[in-house]
């Protein structure tokens, strides 16, 4: 209890900090959770396109768009990693005098390391349950976010996207006979669940802490090493 006691203490104590973090883990958990969802969506559609023998330049756009998709996905990561990786940096300097406090005072390097990844794990915690509670509370709005975001993707072969946004807007029965008219193949509208969108969710989450956690712990190694040499004078 006295750890956790004091991790709270150190993050209101650097509040900025604190609040930096929870923006910056948030916002690249929201963009690559999405990123992933859109390439479910895409293969969805090209499942779909492959069912009802489409042709094979509509087909190959799809595909193309799941390459973009995954290249987004790795850059946003790599992004992430970045930024995280500066923020530890720019705090773990500013810390440098803390960290030799805690030596003299007599803890040790392990704890001062576990201490400082419990403060890191807090605030990953607490960023994935605000943007989880986002998710639950605007599933809707982020499904239909969706869906428009992948439309701009469909410029040469609107098939799928501009299906499901005429059905948004129109009653089942209208909806039923525009397909039939038309020709388009139906798509499930509720397809992306809170199972779906939860399932990519919670290994973005696991991969974003992962990271903060070995970026924290490898700075906080650099300062408690370079802290030693201070102990002897």
């Amino acid at each position: 209890m006295k750890s956790l006691h004091y991790a709270f203490a150190d993050l209101y104590y650097y509040k900025k900090f604190t609040i930096v973090t929870t923006i910056i883990f948030s916002v690249f958990l929201l963009i690559i959770n999405t990123v992933l969802n859109l390439i479910d969506l895409n293969k969805y559609w090209i499942n779909k396109l492959v069912a009802s023998g489409s042709n094979d330049s509509a087909l190959l756009s799809y595909q193309s768009w799941n390459s973009i998709y995954s290249s987004m996905y790795i850059g946003s990561i790599i992004l992430f990693g970045l930024f995280i990786s500066i923020g530890f940096f720019v705090e773990g300097n500013k810390r440098k005098a803390l960290v030799q406090k805690w030596r003299l005072l007599g803890f040790s390097k392990v704890y001062i390391l576990k201490q400082v990844l419990l403060e890191v794990l807090i605030i990953t915690l607490a960023a994935t349950l605000i943007v989880s509670s986002f998710l639950v509370i605007f599933q809707n709005m982020y499904e239909s976010a969706l869906f428009h975001i992948h439309s701009f993707a469909e410029v040469e072969h609107p098939v799928a996207t501009s299906s499901i946004i005429i059905a948004e807007n129109l009653p089942t029965s209208t909806t039923d006979s525009v397909y039939q008219a038309s020709g388009l193949f139906s798509f499930d509208i509720q397809r992306l669940s809170l199972v779906d969108i939860f399932g990519k969710f919670n290994r973005n989450s696991a991969v974003l802490i992962g990271i903060s956690l070995c970026v924290s712990a490898f700075f906080t190694g650099c300062a408690l090493c370079k802290s030693k040499v201070s102990f002897r004078k």
